[in-house]
């Protein structure tokens, strides 16, 4: 018994109860009479006669009553939804029945018409059942997105019903006393029409809910019974296609047998009339090339579709973990394997156009066999007119030659007839792998754009450049380190409280830094087995950034207390610029230093090559002791530069900053 199955038999017997609760008094609303709506339409029409009512007063009282009218069809229709899950219920044992009947019972070969000799019935046939194919694979991805839809749905609808159920509790419009009893009037029929609306949608969520279940084993039900029937079809259009390629050899090798007797029974006659028997022969030995080659198209086909199915099977596995909301190592391995093994989308298109190449060629081909075939539409002109070109008397010559029209003009038909079911064979095979390119260019984007990326980009122009000159010029300038010293002395002591608290939390992240490789290496301990969870990579992230954060805090700290020292256009600005840039650096190079431990988050828990790994983190410890006095004087010296620069702009002039 398949899974599927037994799917429909715990649903069948889950269906009673599923029909018992829907008939349960816990929903209870109390749906829109027509009456009600109908008197409401005719007060509104009312309301708008009178000229009794000032037209500020009638107009609000309008527009209010309409909008009571709108919610009141909004909770008529819930309440035919809600009826319509209540009638599913009602007649979802029998619909599983009948599914599970047909699901069950053994598939029957289609009587494909094996025994016919006619190829222009079985082609006639052959067509039936391709719109068949067609007709059942859109049931099947309609059948497709349904599920897809069903399967997100149940999040979705509790935020609904939580957004329902917060605005029926919200607390009426209390009514001033001057409000005209028209007013208040209005006011009582709108509110009590939001109560029957907001009430019937959420009756309807809830019973959709509730009948979610079964709705979902019967669209699945209706999905695999569609994909049987599709199969059944296919394996009859396989059958047809190879009785039709068998047909068409067999009149293949009979016309290339008779173009030869024609050929050979020549032998004695002018060389024009050979001539133009062996170039009837020619094209008669073009028509097996042309019928392999639609074998190979329908092979063509064959793969494209099972292409196409693998890759609807990706993006429904992708969908699936994607709406776990949290990647372990089996799914990230799953989905690195899905992304590789998807065909390259850039040969998918040259592929294509290589095709739409070929097809052009094979239309100018179709069009020089129509002109050919125009002149001898006559038979007897052509074989004149022919014997009149070779300079052979039309009387001695004419009973010879007009056979051999004939066998050109049956000859030059059928390689029509060929070409152009090699243009639409062509044709289907250029759709299929469109369709498969642009499959597989939505897969990729949606996993693209699940993966986690970090742009960055730090513009450099002339005028940067400039900035950094000047800066260059003053970070040089004497006295400059004495006045950083005594500008952090003073902020050191305007902060007296804020610096010992950083000290101390400096303090104890050093005295605790010796036992944090330690405890990254616990962390990696369950990767890959079946305690695995996110949540131990975002341990092991968190514990890597608390020993990358000592020294860079430490650094930034101090850019803090410069920036706040004298304002932005001092040289104790530009020095805690810098040295806050050069703290961000650090951190950086750290924290990715940090995840090349052989324990860390690279080789534990996102399985990096060990080796390149290893290199990359001693490439970064050396990186990092060259880039950080970079980062320093380019921060202090670009600050610097672009401050220069404003006073420069402003006709003033800093001391501070005087090179």
């Amino acid at each position: 018994m398949s899974l599927t199955t037994i799917g429909l038999l715990v649903v069948l017997l889950m269906a009673p109860l599923a029909h018992i609760a829907a008939q349960a008094p816990a929903i209870v609303v109390e749906a829109p009479k027509t009456d009600d709506v109908e008197m409401l339409q005719s007060q509104i029409a009312l309301l708008e006669s009178r000229s009794d009512i000032s037209a500020s007063e009638r107009s609000l009282a309008v527009d209010q009553l309409r909008a009571a009218l709108a919610r009141l069809e909004s909770a008529a229709a819930a309440r035919l939804a809600v009826d319509r899950y209540i009638q599913e219920l009602e007649n979802a044992p029998t619909t599983i029945t009948r599914l599970s009947a047909e699901s069950d019972a053994p598939l029957r070969m289609m009587a494909i018409g094996a025994e016919l000799d006619d190829p222009v019935q079985l082609q006639l046939q052959l067509a039936s059942m391709h719109a068949s194919a067609a007709t059942l694979r859109g049931r099947s991805q309609t059948f497709s997105e349904q599920l897809r839809t069903m399967v997100l749905r149940p999040a979705e609808a509790r935020l609904e019903l939580a957004g329902l159920r917060q605005e029926l509790d919200l607390p009426q419009i209390t009514m001033s006393a001057s409000t005209s009893a028209l007013q208040l009037e209005v006011s009582r029929i709108r509110d009590d029409a939001v109560r029957q609306d907001l009430n019937g949608r959420i009756a309807m969520i809830e019973q959709e809910l509730l009948s979610l279940p079964t709705r979902e084993a019967i669209t699945s039900a209706q999905l695999d019974l569609a994909a049987r029937q599709l199969r059944q079809i296919e394996a009859a259009i396989s059958t047809s296609e190879q009785r039709v390629q068998q047909l068409r050899e067999n009149s293949a090798r009979q016309k290339v047998s008779a173009a030869q007797a024609a050929v050979r029974e020549l032998v004695g006659q002018p060389a024009a009339l050979r001539d133009y028997a062996a170039a009837t022969l020619t094209i008669v030995d073009s028509l097996t090339a042309i019928t392999n080659s639609l074998t190979a198209a329908r092979v063509d086909q064959d793969a494209m579709r099972v292409r196409l199915r693998q890759v609807a099977e990706a993006r429904d596995n992708a969908e699936q973990i994607f709406s776990i909301g949290r990647l372990g190592d089996e799914q990230g391995k799953l989905l690195r394997g899905l992304q590789k093994s998807l065909p390259a989308v850039a040969a998918l298109e040259r592929a294509v156009l290589s095709r739409n190449d070929e097809l052009t060629e094979l239309r100018l081909a179709r069009f020089e066999t129509e002109q050919k075939l125009r002149p001898l539409g006559d038979s007897a002109l052509a074989a004149q007119q022919e014997l009149v070109d070779a300079k052979l008397g039309p009387t001695d010559h004419s009973s010879a030659m007009l056979p051999l029209i004939e066998s050109r003009r049956e000859a030059l038909l059928d390689l029509q007839a060929l070409q152009r079911q090699r243009i639409d064979a062509l044709m289907q095979v250029n759709a299929l792998e469109s369709e498969l390119q642009q499959s597989t260019a939505q897969l990729r984007r949606m996993l693209n754009k699940r993966l986690l990326w970090l742009p960055s980009a730090t513009p450099v122009d002339a005028t940067w450049l400039n900035d950094l000159t000047y800066g260059a010029n003053w970070l040089f300038a004497p006295d400059n380190a004495a006045r950083v010293g005594r500008g952090l002395g003073a902020a050191v002591m305007r902060r007296p409280f804020l610096v010992l608290f950083v000290v101390a939390a400096l303090g104890a992240l050093f005295v605790f830094r010796g036992r944090l490789p330690a405890t990254i290496g616990q962390l990696a301990k369950p990767v890959g087995r079946r305690d695995d969870r996110f949540n131990v990579t975002l341990a092991a992230l968190l514990v890597t950034v608390t020993l990358a954060i000592p020294v860079p805090l430490a650094v930034g700290f101090a850019g803090w207390l410069l920036s706040g020292m004298g304002g932005a256009a001092t040289n104790l600005a530009a020095w805690g610029n810098g040295l806050i840039s050069t703290a961000i650096v650090l951190f950086m190079l750290g924290l990715f230093r940090n995840m090349c431990l052989p324990e860390g988050l690279f080789i534990a828990h996102f399985h990096w090559n060990t080796d390149g790994t290893r290199r990359l983190g001693r490439a970064l410890r050396l990186l990092a002791t060259a880039i950080a006095p970079a980062a320093l004087l380019t921060g202090i010296a670009a600050t610097a530069g672009r401050i220069c620069r404003s006073a420069r702009v402003l006709g003033a002039s800093d001391s501070s900053l005087a090179p």
